[in-house]
């Protein structure tokens, strides 16, 4: 199933969903971006299979456009799974999972030495580890207090942790396409990488899988643009990136030396 809120705007964590889900008060009119939250097969056995993108499509081009003639965006808010699994590779110099960095090897050793790079001095790097710590303790130590502890230290590493969470998304692959999974997914059926929300979702597993870092990748209302983005990236690999993300990489650009392949 998939479980979608209106709003005006692209809503930008879950704490915006819950509070736009609890407004009673609304125009029709106003109601011009769908975002997309949940995308999910309800039946273990299918989970091999790409339910949520025929779900997704349906919906797109069916009773939401239908019911909602005003909507003129399409957007998910959706998980970095691997964020977390990549940013403790990096730090430890060595892989969590033995596949993690032949992705950065496809590409040549430039990109492992600019995310490196992207993590500063020796004692931005200890930040780092300390974030980590932090979060790994969510488990023992899950309530709101040492939650909201770690959304205060995490929010002094925040350009730190956009430009890293930025260079996997983009540049950390498998062959040839991404190698974080819903990323995958959203490009692989023809979306474009919006947008990068810092603190969007606070729940134990959000802190653990992405250190509460959600993206929203946006869905053309024109099936031809749909259609044509899933191709280049089917056949070349080429990832669609809004302007937000291209502002990220062009800091990322000038203030680093090591190129993109």
């Amino acid at each position: 199933f998939v479980e979608i809120v209106l709003a005006s705007a692209p809503l930008k964590s879950i704490q915006d969903v819950f509070t736009r889900l609890h407004r009673k008060e609304c125009r029709p009119q106003d109601l011009t971006t769908a975002t997309f939250y949940s995308i999910t097969a309800t039946q273990s056995g299918l989970s091999g299979l790409d339910l949520g993108a025929d779900l997704l499509k349906r919906v797109m081009n069916g009773p939401l456009r239908r019911d909602f003639p005003h909507l003129q965006a399409c957007v998910t808010l959706s998980p970095v799974p691997g964020f977390m699994t990549f940013l403790r590779s990096m730090l430890l110099h060595r892989a969590a999972r033995a596949d993690l960095f032949m992705p950065l090897q496809d590409g040549t050793s430039s990109r492992l030495l600019h995310a490196q790079a992207l993590m500063g001095c020796e004692q931005q790097r200890e930040r780092l580890k300390k974030l980590i710590r932090m979060i790994d303790a969510v488990a023992v130590h899950s309530n709101a207090e040492h939650i909201a502890e770690i959304a205060a230290f995490a929010r002094q590493e925040r350009g730190t942790l956009t430009a890293l969470c930025v260079h996997y998304l983009v540049h950390v692959k498998r062959r040839g396409r991404a190698y974080d999974a819903v990323a995958n997914f959203h490009f692989r059926n023809g979306a474009l990488l919006a947008d990068v929300y810092f603190d969007a979702d606070r729940s134990t597993r959000r802190l653990q899988e992405s250190a509460s870092i959600m993206v929203s990748y946006e869905y053309a209302l024109d099936a031809d643009k749909v259609a044509g983005r899933a191709s280049a990236y089917q056949f070349n690999g080429d990832m669609s990136l809004g302007e937000s993300i291209h502002s990220h990489i062009d800091v990322l650009s000038a203030n680093h030396s090591h190129t993109y392949d």
